[in-house]
């Protein structure tokens, strides 16, 4: 993972916050809670949904499609739609319990909104990427590259903004032409704004007012309006990961890095309000509300119910047992975890290429001069292979790579990022598997070459079937680069 203190372009900078920052749930814990009458909708970093009915604090129905990684939901009626760092759009009936996908964009998704006047879905990639969806072609209608990916997508009064990290873009919700735009950093140069965690992580529209909770944890409000500032507090340094509000307060879950978590309560002027609700030991995530209540999802996997009359504990239920449950289950699976079967193959020519070597340097040796010692081997290794070899073993390596691309090139370049630097995509290509292929392809082909077998065509014969293993390896075998 990159480090937020790297010396980088911007684009590279804000990528590498982007995956930093972004809010980080282990899966299947509470991430999305909605109510609706007397229905709790929930959703999980998962994909598992479920309902809940309020009054018996009952579980109605639980819904799981397929484990994927959410980040954005968003619910109409029956159909819940999930996005997340697949790049497409799962929309999921829970009625019929069946789901479809949807291609949006060729990256993941930071956030969603429904707009169900227009029957349309707003949408935000890790790139930048702000498009619309109709929801009755299923068609992607517009889509618009902005510089800054947006984070927080909001419509209010006939009017779409576009909450980045740095700044807020105005747009006409129908062409996504920009109306005007202003930065809510307080540090002009952005790569000290990273620096020192003064970026926007959340925020929500009430009004002509926007409120912003920044990664250092100070929550700003802004007019609206003229993009001035308006009022700052920083009730804490601990990090927001939900925020909500209602007709009094705004609600925000905040976590500290080592210590657990908690609730604060504003009113509309960012005055801390002095509330306490007893969370006992439990980390809050995500959050509803509605007239008297407030819910709160935790990371242990149950809920906390608090009557707003006079801040106690109604209810909890689900199972606050369950993220223990999880990483006890993950934990078991990572110690029974199968050996790669990329680990043999690569040992087993590594060994052959070793021998290949020994009775080549060997036979060379005695050939020569028949004295085994420092100067003959030293002349050994200095004509073991040419500079011409070595670069044809490169532009083979590259052929390698750029083939596979073409074949699946999301599998092979699954986080491939523009305009990064040269060490980043050494960080990228190599530490995550694109380059795994040429690790225990080229043993096998350099030896062959290396020997300097006489009959070219068996050198180029060995070379395409060592392609063909790599291909067949990297593609159809479970668990590829696991043991490497």
């Amino acid at each position: 993972m990159l480090n937020k203190y790297c010396k980088a372009d911007k684009v590279t900078l804000i990528l590498a916050v982007i995956f930093l920052f972004l809010p980080v749930f282990v899966n299947g814990i509470p991430t999305y809670l909605k109510l609706e009458g007397n229905i709790l909708n929930v959703a999980h970093a998962d994909g598992i949904i479920e309902q809940w009915d309020m009054p018996s604090y009952s579980l109605l129905k639980k819904v799981s499609d397929e484990k994927l990684d959410v980040w954005a939901i968003q619910k109409d009626d029956s159909k819940f739609y999930l996005g997340g760092v697949e790049s497409t759009l799962l929309v999921v009936d829970i009625k019929s319990s069946l789901s479809t996908k949807i291609n949006l964009t060729p990256e993941g998704i930071i956030d969603l909104l429904l707009d169900k006047i227009n029957s349309s879905l707003y949408f935000s990639s890790f790139t930048g990427e702000l498009g619309v969806l109709n929801l009755t072609s299923m068609q992607v209608s517009k889509k618009i590259q902005l510089e800054y990916p947006t984070k927080k997508i909001v419509i209010q009064d006939s009017v779409l903004y576009a909450i980045s990290e740095r700044d807020v873009i105005v747009l006409d919700p129908e062409s996504l032409a920009t109306i005007r735009n202003f930065s809510v950093l307080s540090i002009p140069d952005i790569d000290k704004a990273y620096e020192k965690g003064d970026f926007v992580v959340k925020g929500l529209i009430e009004g002509n007012k926007i409120y912003l909770s920044y990664l250092n944890g100070k929550v700003r409000l802004w007019n609206l309006n003229n993009g001035s500032l308006i009022k700052e507090i920083q009730p804490d340094d601990a990090e927001v990961k939900a925020m909500i509000s209602d007709d009094e307060y705004i609600y925000s879950s905040r976590l500290f890095p080592l210590s657990g978590g908690e609730i604060v309560v504003l009113d509309k002027n960012l005055n801390l309000v002095n509330i306490s609700l007893n969370l006992f030991n439990y980390t809050p995530l995500a959050l509803s509300t509605d007239k008297d209540m407030l819910y709160v999802g935790t990371r242990d996997g149950g809920f906390l119910v608090y009557k707003k009359a006079d801040w106690s504990l109604a209810k909890k239920f689900g199972d606050f047992a369950l993220y223990d449950k999880m990483e006890a289950e993950r934990n078991k699976i990572s110690d029974i975890r199968p050996i790669s079967p990329v680990l043999p193959i690569f040992i087993v020519f590594a060994g052959l290429f070793v021998i290949a070597f020994l009775i080549e340097g060997y036979s060379e040796i005695r050939k020569t001069s028949g004295k085994l010692n420092f100067r003959t081997f030293k002349k050994f290794l200095s004509s073991f292979m040419k500079a011409s070899d070595a670069l044809a073993l490169i532009l083979f390596a590259s052929a390698i790579i750029l083939i596979l691309g073409i074949v699946n090139p999301k599998i092979v370049f699954p986080h491939f990022i523009s305009n990064l630097k040269i060490g980043y995509y050494f960080d990228i290509l190599v530490k995550r598997g694109a380059l795994l292929p040429i690790w225990f392809m080229l043993p096998p082909v350099l030896t062959f070459w290396a020997m300097k077998k006489k009959k070219i065509w068996l050198r180029y014969l060995v070379s395409l079937v060592a392609l063909i293993m790599a291909i067949a390896i990297y593609f159809l075998a479970s668990g590829v680069g696991a043991g490497v």
